[in-house]
């Protein structure tokens, strides 16, 4: 276990903590880290006046957030985010931040070490390390209190921490003699000569350390690329994340977690998607659990492992099973292979990512070439770069395919490499992660050594209540055979409503791993006075995986369930008068919804005929043309389903700002729509759900 210790020596070996390990701090319970001053033309120790004078704007200076993925080791780093300016200094600008008081004697080899993640960071601003020190200059025999020397990293590792490292006894003992070590700082530093102009820079600091020896680390070819695995922008139509395979060995093949499904769907997300014939709904009665048709299974000719994936489809409709990987971080323009084993129940095809390759039933290796790889960058107006999403789809008219040791390799890599490391999944007992009053949460665990020799390691469990507490804590060791796994069943503690699971693995030869996962004890809601009106929501009538959503309320307790992007009026086609199919995925739905006991609210989506037009913003210009089109919209609606739906809503989400022009369209088309409805059926209810605006404009009509 890593200790947190921010004491002087003395205390140290007082603490038990061994007398080479000075200092650590991995910042997993406090900062220990202060602002201590510009240096410029003149230095300013007072923060408040630095920034008052515009020398710097410091807009992050805490500890990251334990979700936040921005950590050289455990789960949390420091982050500096500053913007540095107008500082001008003759040897080069500085900023600095300072950690805890430190004595240790400079009498013997003494190890400053220290990890920089750097998020942003421009070329003309220099991360530095530097050991503050007590001394005599050899030169002049004059006493030195509170010098630094200064030295920069070594390189980086392979996940592109940039790392500090430095034998500060022989960096000091160079001119310094009797020196004493009082403190370490991090430097922001310009070039000789140059001024900070308005720079910004993001970066995180880790895994600080006062030893007697260097850490142990292999430095990456790569020279300590800022950022590589993440995407950081200002523009804001450029999606900013952090990569999800920080946590993945940078040299390994494949780029795929979990790629032979060893851990189940682990890092998968499945689909099924159930089609349409035109417009009318073509689906299964009852509706179907996606994990009827996607599944893992064990099979005894299972190319690797004993687990392979199972893609199958409703019987006698055109409907796919689908799975979609977790975004890889990949190198855009460059070119990639996805390799993979397949076998069908009778001939047949599997899509990977629209390409078609055909399957046998014999197991087979196929390969899709993507030259020039192009990522999933558009979507709503934003760009997604540096990532890919690989997708298998069952292919209309084969019955069953199986699949096994995915891959996605740079270059022409069709062989088989497994990851090489041991991979930690978490989840729940239970279907959704939920129990009832009396019945005992539990988690399970599952370890997979995918490489080829035997690993052994450790997995530390964490129990957090809701407010991202520890509440308990278990660990267990383990030794598995080349490809071997284990599974641990781990209770919830007792008295909590919400418990997540926060597992860390630890193995030599690859980083740490991290995986989370949730439960919750529920009151049954059915038996709650007033929940009416307890609601949740139905996306779409040909939503994947519909069935565990409404399992999933009636399990909660929901008695209202709204049906929402159902009935567009900005999409209905010019003919919806005379095609009966524009009311089909409505028909399904109310007959779904029946059959769980749900009582539907029925909303009116964004209440603008196709055919409106549109003004140079725009803003749909409302017309009487417009206004009548609503009405009979409405109207046709509320008298055909009269008697099986009694709440409707008119879609609010253009009135969170009363005073938009869109605002001022809905409103020129609601009245018309509140007055189909009611005309359509004098008994329905036409409700608001909360929406600035809606409330007051309902109590008008």
């Amino acid at each position: 276990m890593k200790l947190f210790f921010c004491f002087t020596a003395g205390l140290l070996a007082a603490a038990g903590l061994s007398a080479a390990d000075y200092y650590s701090n991995d910042f997993e319970a406090q900062s220990g880290i202060r602002f201590r001053a510009v240096n410029g033309e003149k230095w300013i120790s007072d923060r408040k006046t630095a920034e008052q004078q515009g020398f710097l704007t410091i807009r992050r200076e805490v500890l990251t957030d334990q979700n936040e993925g921005k950590s050289h080791s455990g789960v949390r780093s420091f982050a500096l985010d500053v913007t540095l300016d107008k500082l001008v200094a003759r040897w080069g600008a500085s900023a600095m931040w300072q950690g805890p008081p430190l004595n240790v004697p400079l009498d013997k080899p003494v190890y400053l070490n220290a990890y920089v993640l750097a998020e942003e960071l421009p070329p003309d601003v220099t991360p530095l390390l530097s050991v503050i020190f007590d001394g005599v200059d050899r030169q002049t025999g004059k006493p030195v209190k509170g010098g630094s020397l200064y030295f920069e990293k070594k390189g980086a590792d392979s996940e592109g921490w940039l790392v500090f490292s430095r034998d500060v006894s022989e960096l000091v003992g160079q001119r310094y003699s009797g020196a004493v070590m009082t403190g370490w700082q991090l430097i922001l530093r310009a070039p000789f000569g140059k001024p900070f102009h308005g720079q910004r820079v993001r970066l995180f600091l880790d895994d600080v350390s006062v030893t007697d020896a260097p850490p142990a680390v292999n430095l990456s070819g790569d020279a300590g690329k800022a950022g590589r695995r993440d995407v950081i922008s200002d523009d804001p139509y450029v999606v900013n994340y952090t990569s999800l395979y920080r946590e993945f060995p940078a040299e390994s093949v494949n780029r795929l977690k979990n790629s032979s499904f060893e851990l189940g769907l682990a890092n998968w997300i499945p689909r099924l998607d159930l089609n349409w014939t035109g417009q009318a709904a073509q689906m299964p009665d009852p509706l179907p659990l996606h994990t009827d048709f996607i599944k893992t299974v064990t099979m005894a000719d299972a190319p690797h492992g004993s687990q392979v994936l199972e893609l199958g489809r409703p019987a006698g409709i055109a409907s796919s099973a689908a799975v979609e990987s977790i975004p890889v971080a990949i190198e855009d323009g460059a070119d990639y292979t996805v390799s993979f084993w397949a076998k069908a129940s009778q001939p047949g095809a599997v899509k990977v990512n629209g390409s078609r390759v055909a399957v046998t039933e014999k197991w087979e290796r196929h390969t899709v070439n993507f030259p020039g790889i192009k990522p999933y960058t558009r979507w709503n107006g934003k760009s997604f770069p540096g990532r890919f999403i690989l997708a298998f789809r069952c292919d209309s008219g084969t019955e069953t395919v199986w699949l096994d040791g995915i891959q996605l390799a740079r270059g022409a890599q069709k062989q088989y490499h497994s990851p090489g490391i041991t991979e930690l999944a978490v989840r729940p007992v239970s279907r959704y992660g939920l129990f009832l009053p009396g019945e005992k949460p539990q988690f399970v665990a599952t370890v997979f050594n995918g490489s080829e020799t035997e690993r052994s390691g450790t997995v530390k469990f964490r129990f957090l209540d809701f407010r991202r507490r520890t509440v308990g804590e278990t660990t267990r060791e383990f030794r598995l055979p080349a490809r071997g796994r284990a599974e641990y069943v781990l209770d919830a503690p007792a008295g909590f409503r919400h418990v997540t699971l926060a597992g860390e693995l630890t193995s030599s030869g690859q980083p740490p791993q991290q995986a989370t996962t949730s439960v919750a004890v529920i009151p049954d809601l059915g038996n709650v006075t007033g929940n009416d009106f307890f609601a949740s929501l139905i996306a779409a009538p040909n939503g994947p995986n519909q069935r565990e959503v409404l399992e999933l309320n009636k399990l909660a307790g929901m008695k209202l369930m709204p049906i929402y992007h159902t009935n567009y009026i900005s999409r209905a086609p010019a003919d919806w008068r005379e095609n009966d199919a524009v009311w089909q995925p409505l028909e399904f739905l109310l007959r779904e919804f029946r059959r769980y006991g749900f009582t539907p609210l029925v909303t009116v989506y964004e209440p603008i005929p196709a055919f409106a037009a549109r003004d140079k913003d725009g803003i749909p210009v409302i017309t009487e043309k417009e206004q009548r089109e609503v009405y009979d919209y409405c109207f046709a609606m509320a008298k055909r389903f009269r008697g099986r739906v009694k709440y409707y809503e008119i879609f609010a989400e253009f009135m969170k700002d009363p005073l938009d022009s869109r605002a001022r369209a809905v409103a020129a088309v609601l009245p018309h729509a509140w007055k189909g409805l009611k005309e359509g059926d004098p008994e329905c209810v036409v409700v608001a759900c909360g929406e600035d605006g809606l409330p007051t404009l309902l109590q008008q009509l």
